[in-house]
């Protein structure tokens, strides 16, 4: 795993394009949001399921009428947490190894001594994560309406 960060960042320094951006993120949180995803069809009410089959659905759909609007909630939950982290993620990456980006900004101004600078940058980036949130919550209210 940590092999796999190594030669992200290793493309991320040489390249520092949105591509190479994009697989630092993906990297971040693609077991977050799969272990989400596992946890919220595992959680699904086993009554529902055995119902649902008992008056003749078949398993596609079960899966699209019990199991996934059952999980969705979890999997939001996980979307969530794998953005915000995405995000740190990211920023944390471009501060090591990228030549453009927030992360290099935060390095240079640390370096220059420009703590105004620097507090403006977390204040932007805590506002960016709130953001990022706030859109997560109403898309899945738009979503999840019968709950």
């Amino acid at each position: 795993m940590w092999l796999n960060h190594c030669v992200i960042l290793s493309l991320l320094e040489k390249t520092s394009t949105i591509g190479s951006k994009v697989a630092v993120a993906v990297s971040l949180t693609f077991f977050i949001v799969l272990s989400s995803t596992v946890a919220g069809i595992k959680g699904v009410n086993s009554d529902h399921l055995v119902l649902s089959r008992a008056l003749g659905a078949r398993p596609g759909q079960v899966f699209f009428k019990v199991t996934l609007p059952s999980a969705v909630p979890v999997i939001f939950s996980g979307l969530r947490l794998g953005l915000v982290y995405s995000l740190l993620g990211v920023v944390a990456a471009e501060l090591l190894a990228a030549e453009h980006g927030l992360g290099q900004v935060l390095a240079y101004l640390q370096s220059t001594f420009d703590m105004n600078g620097v507090m403006a940058l977390l204040l932007l980036l805590a506002l960016i994560g709130l953001s990022i949130t706030i859109i997560m919550n109403w898309i899945e209210r738009r979503l999840l309406v019968w709950q």
